[in-house]
């Protein structure tokens, strides 16, 4: 593994994707954004482009307590099928 660690890699672009695995960066998300936030990022603060790439596979997945609920397989099913508690599915081709 690298040096480099990056949490909280949430919103992400393709681009810094790609950039984080020439780094062989670690990086650490949490589907939580994916499952209860991505139809009004989607709607109002980002493109359904943007919004698809929160929380990518390939990533150590963290539930941010704080704000996300202690459930662990709940959150790595949302980042495995991508889908978000209104039935969404987000960057199906990511599954």
């Amino acid at each position: 593994m690298g040096e480099i660690t990056i949490e909280h890699y949430g919103y992400s672009t393709y681009e810094l994707s790609r950039r984080a695995a020439v780094l062989r960066a670690q990086v650490s998300a949490s589907p939580f954004y994916l499952n209860d936030l991505d139809d009004k990022f989607a709607e109002v603060y980002l493109s359904y482009d943007r919004a698809s790439r929160i929380t990518p596979l390939g990533v150590a997945l963290h539930s941010g307590l704080a704000m996300a609920p202690a459930s662990p397989f709940l959150l790595a099913w949302v980042a495995a099928t991508r889908q978000n508690k209104s039935g969404n599915v987000f960057a199906p081709e990511d599954r």
